[in-house]
């Protein structure tokens, strides 16, 4: 079993309290009484997209193991639960010099 370091476990809370308040703020369609997630328009296309985002950097570097993965499959469920739908899953650097 590995050790959680002090790096994964702020990246951890932080990305925790995000999706807490998101949710607390009434962000989720059910938590606003049926009423959207607020969006903007993308200049280019038009097409509407959440104003709240989640980024993945770091935080969600944590390859196979499944006791590190739980805790951020739990983040992705609140956030998609709040309404989210913009995630920015681009490749880490600091993956590849651990």
């Amino acid at each position: 079993m590995s050790r959680m370091g002090r790096r994964t476990f702020l990246g951890l809370g932080a990305a925790g309290l995000a999706a807490v308040a998101a949710r607390a703020s009434g962000a989720g369609a059910r938590d606003r009484g049926g009423e959207a997630m607020n969006t903007r328009k993308v200049p280019r296309t038009g097409e509407a997209i959440p104003v709240i985002g989640l980024g993945t950097w770091a935080t969600f570097d944590v390859g196979p193991d499944e006791a590190e993965r739980a805790p951020r499959r739990e983040v992705l469920r609140a956030f998609l639960a709040a309404g989210g739908r913009v995630i920015d899953s681009s490749p880490s650097t600091a993956a590849r010099r651990r």
